[in-house]
């Protein structure tokens, strides 16, 4: 099996659901370290932007596990870092019409404005911002979880949003950060062109 590979995907304008990018938030069980983190809310009308997203899972998981990659996805072997807000946020107005991931990091993201200058102000970018968001996919396995994650590597603001309340209790699915000796700043392989896989995850 080829080498897993760390692949890195910009994202199209999305929102961003209790962000945590200027100082690291610290586990809610009380164990491993504290950590920056993004809920990122695609629209379900970026339909080029999810194809690229998907294809990248794919081929991230692919890259791991073989071309069994998909079916394994499907049946939720291999956990799909990507959900349906109508379906896991039901009743939620700020997720519905959108799929929504967990983005994480150990070190902490490049948090830039609009005329990329350095976001050092917490009320500079709030919950229910928008943004263009730089993520590097990788694939996990550890202490019984499989699965896509995503690290953060920077996110560009990209205009003001209506704030999101009640990150105090969003429900993070557990993920393992990229390996610390893995370097997220953007050189890792490109997504991949779509193909009707994508359809299929």
């Amino acid at each position: 099996m080829s080498e897993a590979k760390y692949i890195d995907v910009t994202t199209g304008r999305v929102r961003l659901a209790y962000p945590y990018l200027l100082t690291p938030r610290a586990p809610m069980n009380g164990q491993g370290e504290p950590h920056y983190s993004a809920c990122i809310l695609i629209p379900k009308t970026d339909v080029e932007g999810i194809k690229v997203l998907k294809q990248a899972i794919i081929d991230c998981a692919k890259s791991r596990w073989g071309d069994n990659a998909v079916a394994l996805i499907k049946a939720g072997r291999i956990r799909n870092p990507l959900r349906d807000g109508d379906v896991e946020r039901e009743g939620n107005e700020d997720f519905a019409g959108h799929f929504f991931c967990n983005g994480r990091a150990g070190r902490k993201p490049r948090l830039v404005d609009e005329s990329t200058r350095e976001i050092t102000n917490p009320e500079d970018f709030t919950s229910g911002d928008y943004a263009r968001v730089f993520c590097a996919l990788f694939p996990y396995q550890k202490a019984g979880n499989t699965g896509v994650g995503i690290g953060i590597n920077g996110v560009q603001r990209w205009g003001r949003g209506k704030p999101i309340q009640g990150g105090a209790n969003i429900a993070f699915e557990k993920i393992e950060l990229a390996p610390e000796d893995v370097d997220l700043s953007g050189d890792g392989a490109a997504a991949g062109t779509p193909t009707d896989e994508t359809d299929l995850i």
